[in-house]
């Protein structure tokens, strides 16, 4: 927990059409980690059947979520399938923007994927594994199974 690396905190998915399409993974660098480039920093994501290996999109970066609610941001409108986006929870120091989206020490970020371009959605009972993977240091874990009703529009999967 205090080694260089990232932790995964909080994963939160938007439900549309009876399938999660957008996820949002919230990640800070550990307690006793450097600097973090996430530019460098790549996101595998797998639902036991594909493995997808996601990089940064440097044009989808939010410096705060919308008044009106995390997934009506722009962090999700250009994603494509090898993409992730960037929304800026907390930077005290000014650190991470869109042209060097660097975390230090208190630091909160949302890692962005548009879930209906990479999986074509989740639905139901699936099964989610994953890494955000920095250039150096520890990787942050992601595992969560869907719900086995989709009925509510956001739903906390980690």
């Amino acid at each position: 927990e205090v080694a260089t690396g990232l932790e995964v905190f909080d994963v939160l998915g938007h439900v549309s059409s009876s399938s999660i399409d957008n996820m949002t993974i919230t990640v800070r660098p550990r307690s006793g980690s450097r600097d973090i480039d996430l530019s460098t920093s790549v996101l595998e994501l797998s639902d036991g059947s594909n493995k997808y290996v996601l990089s940064w999109d440097s044009t989808v970066f939010v410096a705060a979520p919308a008044s009106t609610g995390m997934f009506a941001s722009a962090a999700f409108d250009d994603l494509t399938a090898g993409e992730f986006g960037i929304i800026e929870l907390k930077d005290a120091d000014g650190s991470c923007d869109g042209t060097t989206p660097v975390i230090n020490r208190g630091d909160k970020v949302a890692i962005t994927v548009n879930v209906s371009a990479t999986f074509g959605g989740i639905s139901e009972r699936t099964k989610i594994t994953g890494r955000v993977v920095p250039e150096e240091g520890a990787a942050g874990i992601i595992s969560f199974r869907s719900p086995a009703s989709l009925t509510d529009e956001v739903y906390d999967l980690q």
